[in-house]
């Protein structure tokens, strides 16, 4: 088999694979997000949120959701960049609304979390990029058949 039908074939398997893991979690586009309750649940855990806060932040989240949803729904992939800029200005001010429920103490958490998360991504998207050079380069050393 030579290298281009050996990479085609893994990538088909893996897009595959990933399909199927993500099936009922995603959005119309293949995006996954999280549930507004489960959510809330996490940032809960995460924050220690009262009561208050909780149902609060749950109801800007479910409204941004529904904002998100409607976003989608308005647009076409041809006017992908305005969406795009739409969805940008959503999220900041999901986010800034998000914020004036929780406290100083609460906002340093999520911040440092989120810190952590990105540093993980980066991590594994490394690790990623560094498997692929492997096998790449143990494709090209194979003699072909």
């Amino acid at each position: 088999m030579n290298r281009r039908a050996l990479m085609v074939a893994v990538a088909a398997a893996l897009g595959l694979a990933g399909s199927v893991a993500l099936a009922g979690q995603s959005d119309r586009h293949g995006r996954r997000h999280m549930d507004p309750a489960a959510k809330v649940e996490r940032m809960t855990e995460l924050l220690g949120l009262d009561s208050n806060q909780a149902a609060t932040i749950e109801a800007i989240l479910q409204e941004a959701q529904a904002q998100r949803v409607a976003i989608g729904d308005r647009y076409t992939l041809n006017q992908r960049d305005e969406a795009r800029v739409e969805l940008k200005a959503l999220r900041e001010q999901t986010r800034a609304q998000v914020e004036e429920q929780l406290t100083p103490e609460q906002i340093s958490t999520l911040e440092a979390a989120k810190a952590e998360r990105r540093e993980r991504r980066r991590s594994r998207r490394m690790h990623r990029r560094e498997r692929q050079i492997e096998m790449e380069e143990s494709v090209e050393s194979q003699p072909e058949a």
